[in-house]
């Protein structure tokens, strides 16, 4: 059909009016949702990356080193043994390792303060001698003996002041158990 000649001529409806006014309250509520969602959204990162700290250092490595007694003794050639019962927890989610233990002495001699690194008699150790290498897996703890020999002629005259035990894992950080309390036995 044609429309007729006589017919009003055509004009906007008055529901377009009605959305130009009410624009500018939409684009303002969709600016605040926008607004929230992106502050719930920096919240919940904000816990993610915490969460993923959390298990960063739970994965570091983390041994305890734990002497549980220590003996000393005068052997018949007058060398002086020292016997250490270790236990070492690895505390982390992930496997370390243990590549070597050593006793270092500090001592004092003509009046002068020194520092002597005593590497473990592995082949003497009371037993269970403690394996090194050790791997320690996850949440795991190794117990065992660790056999230090300081020789007589070579400590003839020392006046020993501390001894410290010291074990590196295979990423050569350190693990020191500080003043090593010896027990002597006669």
């Amino acid at each position: 059909m044609t429309p007729s000649p006589t017919a009003a001529p055509i004009s906007l409806p008055d529901w377009t009016a009605f959305i130009v006014a009410i624009a500018p309250i939409a684009a303002l509520l969709l600016s605040g949702a926008a607004l929230w969602v992106s502050i719930s959204s920096r919240r919940v990162s904000g816990k993610a990356f915490k969460l993923a700290e959390a298990k960063e250092d739970r994965q570091a490595p983390m041994l305890d080193l734990e002497v549980v007694t220590t003996t000393s003794a005068t052997n018949a050639t007058r060398d002086r043994v020292i016997d250490v019962d270790i236990r070492v927890t690895n505390r982390s989610e992930v496997a370390s390792s243990i590549r070597s233990a050593s006793l270092w002495v500090s001592y004092t001699k003509n009046g002068h303060d020194n520092r002597v690194e005593v590497s473990p008699d592995l082949s003497a150790a009371t037993a269970p001698a403690f394996p090194l290498p050790c791997k320690l897996d996850a949440r795991d703890a190794r117990q065992g003996w660790l056999r230090f020999h300081l020789n007589s002629a070579r400590i003839k005259g020392w006046s020993i002041t501390a001894f410290d035990l010291v074990l590196l894992d295979t990423d050569s950080r350190t693990v020191t158990y500080k003043g090593l309390s010896v027990k002597e036995v006669l």
